[in-house]
């Protein structure tokens, strides 16, 4: 069995014919859900019948690291204040990449003196996501 490691996890942004090297995560939560429905029979045994629909998967990420950049930081700041999709990449180690389209629902930035800046992020998908698995 192999341990795949949470360290070297990066984020990537690609806007317009640009890409950007958002960030090198500290910290992610990918979820990923489809709706379903539940429903009971009279003639059925008590318990609860749940059946996946046929509804887009949902994913849900959440982020924080530092920026690689300046550069990076600006376009995560345009593409909140703009309101727009963006697509979005996370880079898995050892793994695969995980990929569509996103809306930036929160942007937190920090920052202490002499130290890097740090920010969180949320994004909720706009579109089908994609995994590509590394070969």
């Amino acid at each position: 069995m192999t341990i795949i490691a949470a360290d070297h996890v990066s984020l990537t942004m690609f806007r317009d014919e640009d890409i950007f090297p958002l960030a090198a995560l500290r910290r992610h939560e990918l979820t990923l859900s489809r709706g379903f429905s539940d429903s009971t029979s009279a003639a059925g045994t008590g318990w609860r019948e749940a059946a996946v629909l046929d509804r887009p998967l949902t994913a849900d990420l959440r982020a924080s690291g530092v920026f690689v950049s300046g550069e990076a930081m600006a376009a995560l700041r345009e593409a909140i204040l703009e309101a727009e999709a963006a697509t979005f990449a996370l880079h898995l180690p050892g793994e695969g990449t995980w990929q569509g389209a996103f809306h930036i629902t929160t942007l937190s930035l920090a920052g202490q003196s002499e130290d890097e800046m740090t920010f969180s992020l949320r994004l909720i998908s706009n579109s089908p996501v994609t995994f590509t698995a590394l070969p």
